[in-house]
């Protein structure tokens, strides 16, 4: 019976190292192909949602006023559009988005995975895609100035 108990515990003991083993091949599998890559791709990927959800709302409001708000942005077209939790949106890395609105046109940034501003104003932006995460993501009457290579750009309108 010993030997049987022994054998057990023996068998066990083995397969568990093997188990440990394997899950620490997956994680560094994971992580040195990409793993990371995918996390932020994944934010973008969110974030272009929240921004097409939100021009959504601006177009709301211009249809139902005649234009565009002025100032007070997110509460002006969350109580038009009845999307009550629009002035609570962040973007996929959980800031909120910098919005302007002058009654013409409207402008949606994200800062994307830095936080920071890449321009020192919305007019300083460069039109086209960008590479990786750092860079703003930019949208503004409709269509994409600044954009990762990883979502959709300017064919991506809110009238998908």
């Amino acid at each position: 019976m010993n030997r049987v108990v022994r054998l057990a515990i023996k068998i066990l003991g083995w397969t568990s190292a093997l188990a440990v083993g394997v899950a620490v091949i997956l994680v560094l599998l994971l992580y040195f192909t990409g793993f990371p890559g995918a996390i932020d791709t994944g934010r973008a990927r969110y974030t272009h949602d929240r921004i097409l959800e939100l021009a959504d709302a601006f177009e709301t409001y211009r249809t139902a006023r005649g234009r565009y708000p002025i100032g007070g942005c997110l509460d002006a077209v969350a109580g038009v559009s009845g999307q009550e939790d629009l002035p609570r949106i962040t973007d996929g890395w959980r800031r909120p988005f910098k919005i302007q609105c002058n009654g013409h046109s409207y402008t949606i940034v994200s800062y994307a995975r830095d936080g920071k501003p890449d321009a020192p104003d919305l007019a300083s932006y460069t039109l086209g895609r960008t590479l990786g995460f750092e860079a703003d993501i930019v949208y503004s009457d409709g269509r994409y100035i600044q954009w990762p290579e990883q979502i959709r750009g300017p064919e991506s309108t809110i009238h998908e």
